[in-house]
């Protein structure tokens, strides 16, 4: 059963009561929540700081690649064990 207080719950409310996106931006600004930014997102999948989108990339299309993109670290330490020398 969901609590009836905290983040979650207001989350729940946000899906239930907003019936488009400039209200469900609104409704998350009114509880002290906001989406990530792309280079933020960029940033937790490790991607390096001079890591830029191309220009005439919108906002859409960038949080749609990084959600479909490995993490860095984690896929270079992957690339290195399949090609580290086997003795």
């Amino acid at each position: 059963m969901l609590r009836k207080s905290g983040v979650a719950y207001d989350l729940l409310q946000m899906s239930t009561r907003c019936s488009n996106r400039k209200e469900q931006l609104t409704y998350l600004k009114e509880i002290g929540l906001r989406y990530f930014t792309p280079r933020e997102i960029a940033n937790l999948l490790h991607f390096p700081d001079h890591f830029n989108f191309p220009p005439g990339i919108i906002v859409e299309q960038m949080y749609e690649s990084l959600v479909s993109s490995p993490n860095v670290y984690v896929a270079s330490c992957v690339m290195k064990l399949l090609f580290q020398k086997r003795d």
